[in-house]
């Protein structure tokens, strides 16, 4: 095989392997924001787990504050 075609086949196996962004449900969307507002009054360091478009990625924080009319921390 050629090395474009090679790229080629490893480019569609990657895509297949590809995660769909959830949707989340109100009950979920509020006990996430429970959780947040907890470590801000506790001072905690959170694990926030992302969809980055392809898979989840991983982050640790301390949040500081959320923004009320944008829901937006400052870590």
């Amino acid at each position: 095989m050629l090395p474009e075609h090679v790229e080629m086949i490893k480019q569609v196996w990657k895509e297949d392997e590809r995660i769909e962004k959830p949707i989340l449900d109100k009950q979920k969307a509020e006990e996430i924001e429970f959780a947040l507002k907890l470590a801000i009054k506790d001072d905690l360091t959170i694990n926030i787990q992302y969809h980055n478009g392809f898979d989840f990625s991983y982050i640790k924080v301390k949040i500081d504050s959320i923004d009320p009319n944008t829901r937006k921390g400052d870590a």
